[in-house]
């Protein structure tokens, strides 16, 4: 009897779904404030008609563990976080699709993925990583209702980043954009816009229908996603540097902040 009750309890060790030690819930304590950060904001506002945040899967990679939140099908390797809420799970060092800060497929559904150890100049803060992961889940949103807002990355091989005269047009652009945010006044404003707008449409009657409609469909790929990252980090305006970007900055651009020093 004795040998039959070991064997039975060994069977159900084997069996039994194996949840995160309770250490996990102190070391997941970061993901977990990045996530809960995500929540109250889908809660608290509408960021772009029709985005439900909550809606999409996000992954965190934070102190060595990748925890998962709200993800229907959960791959082999992720397991319960203990004294987390249901869906919490943890998965025992980077999973391998995690990347980047990104949207990438895990367990066949598109995840929002942000890795929150991030190297220096990068977010560190609990409010901008939930902005950046935000970034993340709006591309995931993108490429359900919009899957044409995204530009050709084989066109930006052939962009004419030598071109002096264009560069020069999109500098124009540029310093007119900088000094239109900065106006005082609302008229002031409008005038440098219409001056930066006049600078876009020169500059892009004089290139390939291409290379325009790979920089507006990239601002409205990345630029949009930036807009919503910098409302939930509680800024209101972007960057745009006085020496303006490097001439093959052209994705860069589209996010309109500074370019890598």
């Amino acid at each position: 009897m004795r040998h039959v009750g070991l064997v039975t309890g060994l069977l159900l060790a084997a069996f039994t779904p194996v949840a995160a030690p309770p250490a996990a819930a102190q070391d997941a304590e970061r993901a977990l404030a990045i996530a809960r950060e995500v929540e109250r904001v889908a809660a608290d506002r509408v960021l772009w008609p029709g985005f439900d945040p909550l809606s999409f899967p996000l992954a965190i990679f934070a102190e060595g563990r990748t925890y998962l939140f709200r993800h229907p099908s959960p791959p082999e390797g992720f397991a319960p976080v203990a004294g987390a809420a249901p869906h919490v799970l943890a998965f025992e060092g980077r999973h391998p699709a995690l990347v980047a800060n990104t949207s990438i497929e895990i367990g066949g559904v598109t995840t929002a993925t942000l890795l929150a150890d991030g190297g220096p100049g990068e977010p560190s803060g609990v409010r901008d990583l939930a902005a950046v992961a935000l970034h993340e889940a709006f591309h995931v949103f993108q490429r359900a209702r919009h899957p044409g807002w995204v530009g050709n990355e084989a066109d930006l091989l052939l962009y004419p980043v030598a071109d002096a005269g264009l560069l020069g047009l999109r500098r124009r652009e540029s310093a007119a954009l900088r000094r239109a945010l900065a106006a005082a006044d609302e008229a002031d404003a409008a005038c440098w816009a219409r001056l930066a707008l006049e600078a876009r449409r020169e500059r892009f009657a004089a290139m390939d229908s291409a290379f325009s409609a790979y920089e507006r469909l990239t601002e409205l790929n990345e630029g949009l996603a930036t807009y919503i990252q910098l409302r939930v980090a509680g800024r209101t305006t972007v960057d745009i540097p006085e020496m303006e970007f490097p001439p093959a900055a052209v994705r860069t651009r589209s996010y309109a902040r500074k370019a890598p020093a």
